[in-house]
């Protein structure tokens, strides 16, 4: 992860586009004590208080993720959280770097390169339209997947960062996926975003 944020952080140095770094709370909290990914940022890039387009949002900051998504970012970077998720259904759209959990459900952008992610990056507007002219396929997807994340999940945490969505239940089918089951899930997304 420390590389790939080392890489993003080196791409937008000195671009127009910003770049907002929103650290993960439990930093502050589950983890204090350990090494901050803050400090480990700081070491790499000593000077990037200076760089004008560059934001770190510090972990103990009270700074609303969700509000920040919704009013801010037009594309969330993610490695491999749940905000990709949130952030999808917030209507941003997310490019994940990793083998993900949910690299196959088909909701965020998912490059097989360095080059391929990157080559993405240079061109935001194309994302934020493509997302725009697809957003009902990618909410639905996005849908089907917390409604397994959320309800079918149960604890059981997929080993397979390639889980296919489609055999997880049939619940979670185009032709299945019904608009009550739709309706309670947006209700459960929005409790856990307080919207």
């Amino acid at each position: 992860i420390v590389l790939w944020v080392e890489g993003v952080i080196s791409f937008f140095y000195g671009r127009d586009d910003a770049l907002i770094i929103r650290l993960h709370p439990s930093e502050t909290t589950i983890l204090s004590g350990s090494v901050s990914f803050e400090s480990i940022i700081r070491e790499s890039f000593p000077d990037i208080d200076l760089c004008g387009n560059i934001t770190i949002i510090s972990s103990d900051s009270n700074v609303n993720t969700y509000a920040l998504i919704e009013n801010e970012i037009d594309i969330v970077l993610d490695y491999d959280t749940i905000v990709a998720l949130e952030a999808v259904y917030l209507s941003t759209p997310v490019i994940t770097a990793s083998m993900s959990r949910y690299r196959k459900a088909n909701f965020a952008i998912t490059t097989s390169s360095k080059k391929e992610y990157y080559d993405l990056l240079k061109n935001p507007s194309d994302i934020i339209k493509k997302n725009d002219e697809n957003k009902d396929a990618i909410l639905l997807n996005m849908y089907q997947y917390a409604y397994w994340y959320i309800y079918l999940l149960n604890g059981y945490f997929p080993i397979d960062p390639l889980f296919d969505l489609e055999r997880s239940s049939d619940k979670l089918t185009k032709n299945n996926f019904d608009e009550r089951v739709n309706q309670e899930l947006r209700m459960s997304l929005d409790r856990m975003l307080q919207l």
